[in-house]
């Protein structure tokens, strides 16, 4: 499937950058947000243990020379109250994981 079209593919996606305050819980949200949502549909996540939560939502998606697929995203994460928003992009990987860039 290509991203942002709203139908998966069936393969495995991980992101390990997104494992930090959310873990795994923010880590599965972005990997669905990438995969599967359309631009501008979130995938919201809440950690019952800590209360933190947060969302990530793709806002582009376009394809490299290479053809490999990226999506643009903004990601909001609440801790303790408090809300932080960020920015960046996504790659797909030839092994059908997403890989944030820096």
């Amino acid at each position: 499937a290509i991203p942002g079209t709203g139908r998966a593919s069936g393969r495995s996606v991980s992101c390990g950058s997104f494992a930090g305050t959310g873990g795994r819980l923010a880590a599965e949200a972005a990997a669905k947000a990438f995969e599967q949502n359309r631009n501008n549909q979130a995938s919201v996540w809440k950690n019952p243990e800590s209360g933190h939560s947060g969302s990530v939502t793709p806002t582009k998606t376009y394809q490299l020379a290479n053809g490999q697929y990226c999506r643009e995203y903004h990601q909001k994460i609440t801790v303790g109250g408090q809300t932080e928003t960020s920015y960046g992009t996504a790659c797909r990987q030839a092994d059908g994981t997403w890989k944030t860039q820096s």
